[in-house]
């Protein structure tokens, strides 16, 4: 990086002049024009007139014989969350019925992917998602209201000793691969950015929020597991109390709340770890795994709320708007379930 000086000319205007090296690169000189561009993050870009604007990458990728269909199931996974535009898998002779379905599968588990084209030898998936029809506030916010309401059916369930309850749908990870793509495209498209309205560091603690969001949905999947074990049934207050965990930190960092919320999930995260501890360790030696795994999500759950909650104290730091009002840990201590009424 090199600094210049602004120079002052006639009427006003404000001028810095461009390295040469780079004027030469692009074939510029006096009296030639390029497009300035002036960004969410307060930057300032300058390019060649009219130079398209990159989309993403598109590769191709060679299919041999022996590529197994999960492996080109992860190659449009990363090409997805890299912000490719399209992917063309294309085979040496005939792509086997086996690779196609998981390329199609997979196009059908994403958002916004679709297959473009096909013949016996090549297929297309093409990415339609507009960044200007996508708010990624709202998708962490949809995938808040997903991830809690499979973990709620899960207490639901375990409540009721309803077996076999399916929570999870695969929407979840769907969202949240929508995310990843945008926060990848973000880091380094500027336009990206202007799109979708936020700088990298908040699209970075809106990532991070849906990742961890996404755990809480995994863990309703064991919590649902566990529903007709011996003793489930006295955890659904934990259950309730390591979702309103999630709740208040997600409401720091998406409707900028007050820090002494963050600080609030974080002691009651600790308060409940500490109590789900003891739980475990009065079990006897012929427990159900089932309640175990049960306990292990509960404590996931709230886990992820307390990472979520890190990230809004981090934001409102950097904000000034942490007030110095911090909660005692006896606050959340006192939300903690007591086992002797849980067990009555």
């Amino acid at each position: 990086m090199e600094t210049r000086k602004l120079q002052r000319v006639g009427g006003g205007t404000i001028t810095v002049s461009l390295p040469k090296e780079w004027a030469d690169r692009h074939g510029l000189d006096a009296g030639d024009t390029v497009d300035v561009h002036g960004h969410v993050e307060d930057v300032l870009t300058i390019q060649p007139d009219g130079l398209p604007a990159e989309d993403g990458v598109s590769p191709t990728v060679r299919v041999v014989d022996d590529c197994t269909p999960e492996s080109l199931r992860r190659t449009l996974q990363a090409a997805y969350a890299a912000g490719a535009a399209s992917v063309t898998f294309r085979a040496e002779n005939t792509l086997r019925e086996d690779q196609r379905r998981a390329v199609e599968s997979t196009a059908r588990a994403r958002s916004g992917l679709t297959v473009d084209a096909a013949s016996a030898e090549a297929l297309t998936v093409r990415c339609l998602l507009d960044p200007a029809e996508l708010s990624i506030q709202q998708s962490v916010r949809q995938l808040q209201f997903v991830a809690l309401s499979s973990v709620r059916r899960a207490a639901e369930a375990i409540r009721a000793g309803e077996e076999g309850v399916t929570v999870e749908d695969g929407q979840p990870d769907r969202i949240r691969a929508a995310v990843e793509r945008s926060f990848r495209r973000g880091l380094t498209r500027l336009d990206e950015l202007d799109t979708l309205g936020v700088d990298r560091t908040t699209l970075f603690e809106l990532r991070e929020t849906a990742r961890s969001l996404a755990t809480v949905a995994e863990a309703a999947e064991d919590l649902a597991a566990a529903a007709g074990a011996e003793g489930a049934a006295t955890l659904t207050d934990s259950v309730s109390l390591a979702v309103e965990v999630v709740e208040d930190a997600v409401a720091v960092v998406l409707d900028d709340g007050p820090a002494r919320e963050a600080h609030r999930a974080l002691a009651a995260r600790e308060a409940l770890a500490d109590e789900l501890g003891r739980v475990e360790d009065s079990l006897g030696d012929r427990v159900d795994p089932r309640l175990i795994r049960a306990i292990d999500a509960v404590d996931t759950v709230a886990a992820a709320g307390a990472t979520i909650a890190r990230e809004g104290l981090g934001s409102a730091v950097r904000n000034g708007t942490v007030d110095g009002s911090v909660p005692a840990v006896t606050d959340a201590a006192e939300r903690v379930p007591d086992r002797e009424d849980a067990d009555s």
